[in-house]
Formats: C-alpha cells, structure tokens, sequence
C-alpha cells in the first residue's frame, strides 16, 4: 500500500469541511448567550427605553407571549448591534422605534402604557398582562432570559408585506430562517459575507 492509497482524496476532505461549515451556519442560532450578561450595554438601558421595548413586543407579538417578547427584543438588540459595527446608528431605543411598526400603528393605547404598570382605562383588563411583559423585558436586559434565535435580526408577522418582504431577501439570499420554537411570527438573521 503506498502513502498517496493511504490519504482521503481531495474531493473528500473537501466535502468534509463543507458540511463542518454547514453545520455551523445551521446551528448558529442556537449557541447559548451567557447568563447574566446584559444583551445591551447599561448606558442604553433607561426607562424610556425599557417601555419602549415593552410596548414594541406586546405590539408586535401580543400580550402574553414571553418567549416571543424575548426573541423580538433580541432581534431588536442584534440587528442595532449589527448597524453600529457599520458606523450608523444612534441609541437603542431609536432603533426600537424606528424599527417596530407597532410603535407607529393607530393603536394609541399601545403608546399610553406606562413604566409603572398602569395602561389607559380602554385596556384595564390587560394591566397583568402588561406588567408581565414588563418584567420579561427586564429580565431580558438583565440577562436572565435568552432567545432562542441567538442570531435574528429581523422577524415578519402574519402581516402579508412584511412575509414578502421576508420571502424575498430569502431568496436572494441575504436572510435565513432562523429557528424559533413557540413564536408566532417567522425570525430571519442575515447572511453576512454568504453572498
């Protein structure tokens, strides 16, 4: 048997390293945060900001939905994260709003829900419900709770613009599916240097 019978041909290892690489892309989203460390520095966390993101998932995913107020906040968090390595941007909860269409819809309860647990009298019944919401965000920015799409930067509801939209930079391979387990809306991160 001579040295050349006893090494993998170069189409082998080739292929080798393609599906270790492929296996790292799949399983991106799912590497684990670490506990306590906030997802957004401390000099970006003020009570403005922390309603603003409350009232941003509750818009975006409803009420009682932890597990999605957590994915959407750290897609929010992600893709700011990503905007300022480019050298744009301004401070997190401009992109909060910027970013969450709920915050600019013509539900004006949504922006009457306060930082201390109290909502307008037309939602009173749902005052829990937001406190609830209150508390998942600051868990969230404590690092206490984690999402599960570690990756995402951007997500798209039932609302039939924002799944095209989504469809498309899938197909022209700028967005991948990330996956979410126990979310209602679709969560995407972006194919950086993939292209």
């Amino acid at each position: 048997m001579n040295a050349y019978s006893q090494r993998a041909p170069a189409w082998a290892v080739l292929m080798m390293v393609l599906a270790a690489i492929a296996a790292v892309l799949f399983f991106a989203d799912t590497i684990e945060a670490q506990d306590g460390v906030p997802p957004i520095p401390a000099s970006e966390w003020t009570p403005e900001t922390r309603v603003t993101l409350a009232r941003c998932v509750v818009g975006e995913a409803g009420w009682v939905n932890s597990v999605e107020h957590v994915e959407i906040a750290s897609a929010l968090a992600n893709r700011w994260r990503a905007i300022l390595e480019n050298g744009h941007g301004s401070t997190f909860q401009n992109h909060v709003k910027q970013y969450c269409k709920a915050l600019q819809s013509s539900r004006k309860w949504l922006l009457r829900m306060n930082g201390d647990g109290t909502v307008p009298r037309v939602i009173e019944r749902r005052a829990d419900d937001w406190r609830t919401a209150l508390a998942t965000i600051d868990k969230w920015a404590a690092g206490e709770v984690h999402a599960a799409c570690k990756m995402a930067e951007h997500w798209a509801g039932k609302v039939a613009i924002d799944r095209r939209r989504a469809a498309r930079a899938v197909a022209a391979n700028k967005w991948h599916i990330s996956k979410c387990h126990g979310t209602a809306n679709k969560f995407y991160g972006v194919n950086r240097g993939r292209r």
